[in-house]
């Protein structure tokens, strides 16, 4: 304790000013640390959160200071309120370890993890639930603690164990799930088998009433379950068993709490920057609970554990925003939000694309992201393009560097801003303002584990006679990118222009691009870290020369390479190609579009107004690709339009039609 108190004084005198500054939180920032209203790091949990006569409580595991989980660091139940789910107020431990009875079963040296509370509106009554492993036992037997509290605040008092599961050794992770109609269940990992079960507990909430049943179509393992009940819909999240270590996020639903479950997979998507985690690891945490936002309508929030098993009361807290799409619930990664965001996202969520017309981001932003192309990892589109520089004409130098967005569903875009930078204040620099920087591209190599980002670069003062290819490197998709390196793309001394990055399914990675001068147009493997081409570039026999602004994308062993013809800025004709080799021979497929663009007034013969820029592959549908055409208007490029269309495959060709609006139902 003296140890303690030395620590928070220091504390104090060192950081003054943070005291006041967190009775002001106004956002959940997932995976930072996160200070109540005192200044002092939250300590709670693997816990939930009731709301109760307008507060919400969050009671979760209070963790020792300087104890690891090898070393006992259970110190009982804490628990916080909160009117607004971002600013808590401590209200201290409400149920603690026993440190003077050994006897006692919370005798300090216990094991006492993920508590729930709910509250018995018969009784008038909180009950505490947590997993509960004797002292000196070990984890072969474990017990369902329960104690109880006139208040939600506490003190709570032990009353009971018992076994969970039906199984005389008891039951792991668990959930407490209170039904319309009152009834709780318990539904839990059974030990020792593994298999995920549900019990229904008496009207006082204190013991199992009658035999647990296993619960059907949940995977043996399904650890950390958490359950919400949504227009008669079961939703339970759970985890695989890796003990400390987090793993991919598992998803069911059910009709009846007590029926078959369907499992749906993981419904996580996005990419924590700050561990470098992904989906495939729920971000570095483990599920926890659902909260019911109050007041607004389908608002949830997963709940979600980041583990620190050396230092475990530096463990810290995963909260995201649940969306539900056709009645299936998504959890995407957000760097920070607010309870604004439910709302946000109703009032402006997108449902359909409309090409050529402005386009927004999720912020009602024009999308700022121009001759790009779209990356996929970890459930997330990324969106990257040149940044167009607002006022500026193409003639007066107004590229920026690269943009990011990213969406989970290609339509509705949250923007990252800007991920590479021109160079402001170094005229000697590759990236100096007013060099000409175009059609960035962004692949991930699974290698190296680096997102490679590819961009047409003409030095600053140089003119376009010489075109370089520039790399950048980043360890994560929203960046920040560090430029790297430039090289002369083609085997040419004067480079090439416009050109494709295309990644086989073996992770090689191809150059395709128009040389200069001769604008032959010819394809080059990359090295294995994808930073410098190896061995000789080759003329793509069949591919008429001059042919700019490629995209390519690979379909039942058919390369398909839509491009245009060389005008400058003014659009012409699509080229359509289809090879069953990179290097050829190409055939000619004449051109692939139909339709009319009826805000320029264009038809094929001039692409709808746009060039072709990418080839995007949607994820989780079959036959389903998306070309991307930029209408580019260099006297002001910044309000440069976007023209997304679906591909229709007839005969095992392409043909893109025009459409006024349209969204990813056409896709079946």
């Amino acid at each position: 304790m003296k140890t303690l108190y030395l620590s928070l004084v220091f504390f104090f005198i060192c950081y003054p000013e943070i005291t006041e500054a967190q009775k002001n939180q106004s956002d959940i920032k997932p995976a930072q640390v996160w200070r109540d209203t005192n200044g002092n790091p939250i300590n709670a949990h693997g816990g939930g959160v009731i709301f109760f006569e307008g507060k919400y409580y969050w009671y979760g595991e209070h963790k020792l200071q300087g104890k690891s989980e090898a070393q006992f660091a259970d110190g009982g139940i804490h628990c916080y309120s909160s009117t607004d789910l971002i600013n808590w107020n401590d209200e201290g431990v409400v149920l603690s370890v026993d440190y003077k009875d050994e006897k006692s079963d919370l005798a300090y040296g216990c094991i006492l993890e993920r508590p729930k509370v709910v509250y018995n509106e018969k009784n008038r009554q909180f009950v505490a639930y947590f997993k509960l492993y004797l002292k000196g036992v070990g984890y072969e037997t474990s017990n369902v603690g329960v104690a109880i509290a006139d208040k939600p605040t506490g003190p709570f008092t032990y009353h009971h164990k018992f076994h969970g599961g039906g199984s005389p050794n008891g039951s792991g992770d668990f959930s407490m799930f209170v039904d319309d109609d009152g009834s709780l269940y318990h539904l839990t990992v059974r030990k020792p088998d593994k298999a995920f079960v549900i019990g229904r507990l008496d009207s006082d909430y204190y013991y199992p009433e009658g035999n647990y049943q296993v619960c059907k179509g949940i995977k043996l393992h399904t650890e950390a379950p958490a359950v919400i009940k949504r227009n008669g819909v079961y939703h339970l999240l759970g985890s695989g068993s890796s003990g400390w270590k987090p793993n991919a996020a598992r998803y069911y639903t059910a009709e009846n709490i007590m029926g078959e479950w369907t499992y749906h997979g993981n419904p996580c998507s996005g990419y924590n920057p700050i561990d470098s985690l992904g989906v495939e690891k729920t971000y570095g945490g483990q599920s926890a609970y659902f909260i019911p936002v109050q007041g607004i309508a389908n608002a949830y929030i997963a709940m979600f554990d980041s583990w620190k098993p050396e230092n475990p009361v530096t463990g810290r807290y995963i909260w995201l925003p649940i969306d539900f799409t056709e009645g299936k619930m998504s959890i995407t990664w957000h760097d920070a939000w607010d309870l604004s965001d439910f709302k946000h996202r109703k009032k402006n969520k997108a449902t359909q694309i409309h090409p050529g017309q402005v386009w927004n981001n999720s912020d009602g932003n024009p999308i700022n992201a121009h001759g790009g192309g779209i990356l996929y990892y970890c459930g997330i589109y990324y969106w990257y393009g040149t940044h167009k520089i607002e006022g500026l004409s193409e003639k007066t130098f107004a590229d920026g560097g690269i943009h990011c967005y990213t969406s989970a569903d290609l339509i509705t875009w949250s923007d990252k801003g800007l991920v590479l930078s021109l160079v402001y204040n170094d005229d000697s620099h590759d990236l100096a303002y007013e060099c000409n920087f175009d059609r960035p591209k962004v692949v991930y190599n699974a290698k190296t584990k680096k997102f490679v980002a590819f961009f047409k670069l003409y030095l600053k003062g140089k003119g376009v006679t010489t075109g370089y290819v520039g790399v950048a490197l980043s360890d994560r998709p929203c960046g920040p990118f560090a430029y790297s390196h430039k090289f002369l793309g083609a085997g040419s001394p004067n480079g090439s222009g416009d050109y494709a990055m295309f990644q086989e399914e073996n992770g090689d990675l191809y150059h395709l691009t128009v040389r200069k001068p001769d604008k032959a147009f010819v394809a080059g493997k990359m090295s294995d870290d994808y930073l410098l081409p190896v061995g000789e570039y080759v003329v793509c026999d069949g591919i008429t020369e001059k042919t700019e602004g490629p995209a390519i994308v690979k379909r039942n062993g058919t390369y398909h390479l839509l491009g245009s013809g060389s005008t400058g800025w003014d659009p012409n004709p699509a080229r359509y190609f289809t090879s069953k080799s990179l290097t050829g021979p190409w055939l000619s497929q004449g051109n692939p579009c139909e339709g009319v663009n009826p805000e320029n007034g264009f038809g094929k013969e001039k692409t709808f107004g746009g060039q072709s820029t990418f080839i995007i592959p949607v994820i989780g549908r079959n036959d389903a690709y998306i070309a991307m055409f930029d209408i580019n208007k260099p006297e002001n490029p910044y309000d440069s339009r976007h023209i997304w269309l679906p591909v229709t495959i007839e005969d095992d060709k392409f043909l893109i039609r025009w459409r006024d609006s349209w969204e990813r139902s056409i896709f079946k």
